[in-house]
């Protein structure tokens, strides 16, 4: 006879295992690892007890969850981790839990007002822009890919929403060369302001001076092509990894990435001449205008054909191959 149902720990096994971890987490973590080494978890066992008893173990343990804002650090151990770093990105890589708990509790400008800006790997070649409609609204911004950043607003934002509403505006450059990401940030925030001041209204709906991020792409050309040699067609490569098959298409370097890979091999007509009678043909088929009765019969003897061809073929080695071994 089998295990009865939730036999593998007593409760009194899974009451005093809930006493070595200070959280939920921790348990469920542990449990995981029980499971990897062939064990039933305890933490497991413990939920499938029921709700009451599940907490009953975790009596000491602090409830993370169910509350908008949970306390799990304070407010000084939130600024001591951030007086370790320089930036807030750095802050929000390293030590991510307090980066977030700063912000949901507001203390994010308080305890990063110390912080600098990063320096940018494209710094030299920031612009300020400025979107002026003729209606008196402006949208003001910066980047250091213009031409990127233009066809996002052509798709998206407030830009390409105010546009259903006053197609007509003008684009300009009000700043460019900026290196300094600092200065960067000061110029666009004075432009932002200018332009208020000017009696224009303004679309932007972000704070000024944000300068974004750039993440370390790792698809470079050297992790595509490498990518592309994990495939042997490119059918296959494209079913699974349409991300890094359209990479290289935009990129130019698709060409070099499907090098191993064999072309397409065409069916019936590969490689024949066509006449412009029958180019006619094949046009009135495709704008719907009905073929003759012969020039249907005619295509169904083609196919029939191509495909006895194909079916003798093998067999025609076979027996090739037979006679070159006796």
């Amino acid at each position: 006879m089998g295990k009865t149902r939730q036999s593998f720990y007593t409760d009194e096994q899974l009451l005093d295992n809930a006493k070595l971890f200070k959280t939920r987490q921790e348990w469920a973590t542990a449990g995981d690892k029980e499971v990897a080494q062939g064990q039933p978890s305890h933490h497991r066992v413990a939920l499938k007890r029921g709700i009451d008893f599940y907490r009953k173990c975790c009596a000491h343990m602090p409830n993370l969850r169910g509350t908008a804002t949970p306390v799990r650090y304070s407010d000084d151990e939130i600024a001591a981790s951030a007086s370790k770093f320089q930036h807030r990105n750095d802050w929000k890589e390293a030590e991510p839990h307090y980066y977030q708990a700063a912000h949901r509790r507001g203390l994010i400008d308080k305890v990063a007002a110390r912080m600098t800006l990063q320096a940018h790997p494209y710094s030299g070649s920031y612009i300020v822009y400025a979107y002026e409609f003729s209606d008196r609204h402006a949208y003001v911004g910066l980047t250091f890919l213009p031409k990127t950043r233009h066809i996002q607003h052509m798709v998206r934002g407030p830009v390409f929403e105010h546009m259903k509403i006053c197609p007509t505006y003008s684009y300009k450059v009000v700043a460019e060369g900026l290196a300094n990401p600092d200065d960067t940030a000061a110029k666009e925030r004075h432009w932002v302001e200018a332009y208020r001041q000017s009696g224009w209204t303004l679309l932007n709906t972000a704070k000024a001076g944000g300068l974004g991020s750039v993440a370390h792409n790792k698809w470079t050309k050297e992790a595509v092509l490498a990518n592309a040699k994990e495939f042997k067609t490119r059918k296959e490569w494209y079913l699974k990894s349409q991300f890094t098959y359209s990479l290289a298409k935009r990129e130019g370097w698709f060409e070099q990435a499907a090098s191993h890979m064999p072309r397409r091999v065409l069916g019936i007509g590969a490689g024949r001449e066509v006449s412009q009678a029958t180019r006619d043909k094949q046009s009135a088929a495709k704008t719907g205008v009905k073929q003759s009765t012969a020039h249907r019969a005619s295509r169904a003897a083609a196919v029939k054909k191509w495909w006895a061809d194909r079916r003798a073929k093998p067999a025609a080695e076979s027996i090739v191959s037979t006679l070159l071994t006796q």
